[in-house]
């Protein structure tokens, strides 16, 4: 939309990250995310975060699909996902972590055609050196 000089976005437009708000510490995992494609929506049982920027978007993806957030999600034994919470998640990941955490955030997440605009806006040629194991 725009209103005289300025552009404003709308949240609908953007990839959101997507969790169920209701969360229960007994489970196997307790934070499960995933990433929802533009023009998407969810009701109150769930809670998602929006970010212009998709490297941020990529980022916290990666970092609440570790076991290490989902334990210390564990750990203070909340009921419900709150936007307090999501906005407590970490964020600045060192910058030699970064390509090897996007790719692998992005083949988890990007599984058909909706996802290509976000596959192709992130995707780094060092992705194809990224080896999944060590000899």
């Amino acid at each position: 939309m725009n209103f005289g000089n300025e552009i404003y976005d709308r949240w609908i437009d953007y990839y959101k990250l997507g969790f169920r708000k209701m969360i229960g510490s007994a489970s196997e995992r307790t934070l499960s995310g995933a990433i929802l494609i533009p023009n998407t929506t969810h009701i109150f049982g769930a809670i998602s975060i929006t970010f212009r920027k998709a490297a941020l978007l990529m980022e916290l993806t990666g970092i609440t699909s570790s076991i290490i957030m989902d334990f210390f999600l564990k750990t203070i034994a909340t009921q419900n996902l709150t936007d307090s919470r999501l906005k407590a998640f970490p964020l600045g990941i060192d910058n030699r972590y970064k390509s090897k955490l996007f790719n692998r955030t992005l083949q988890l997440n990007c599984l058909n055609k909706y996802y290509a605009p976000l596959w192709e806006e992130i995707f780094n040629t060092e992705f194809a050196l990224d080896q999944w194991s060590k000899s």
